[in-house]
């Protein structure tokens, strides 16, 4: 069975560091509860650069996993408990999710790729 959430979070032994507040959550978007391939194509333009075609290089995901329509990722430190910020990762997702079921049509606008491939195309040569 697959895991539709992964969230990170950094510890560093103990010791006080301002970025042990920070949650990250990392979804595949085949992974999501979206509506067919037009809550697909507009989800990925509502999430803009935090959508990505393959997986983030820290996202915790396995080489082998399947890319399919990409991934996700939502991170947040704006708030003073861990928790706080990982509510607010997730309600970004459950509010990108819910409004890209919406079945008001979207005009079919063109994913931009440019700083989501330049990453892919570093990491393959």
């Amino acid at each position: 069975m697959a895991t539709p959430l992964i969230v990170r979070s950094l510890n560093y032994q103990g010791e006080p560091h301002p970025v042990t507040i920070k949650r990250v959550i990392v979804a595949a978007l085949d992974e999501l509860p979206l509506k067919g391939e037009n809550a697909l194509h507009k989800f990925k333009l509502l999430a803009g650069p935090r959508w990505t075609p393959v997986p983030p290089a820290d996202a915790g995901v396995s080489d082998l996993a399947d890319w399919g329509n990409g991934f996700i990722k939502i991170s947040c430190e704006d708030f003073p408990k861990p928790s706080m910020n990982l509510k607010w990762a997730s309600d970004t997702l459950n509010k990108l999710i819910s409004e890209a079921n919406v079945r008001i049509s979207v005009p079919w606008c063109p994913l931009f790729l440019l700083i989501s491939l330049s990453g892919f195309e570093r990491n393959i040569q």
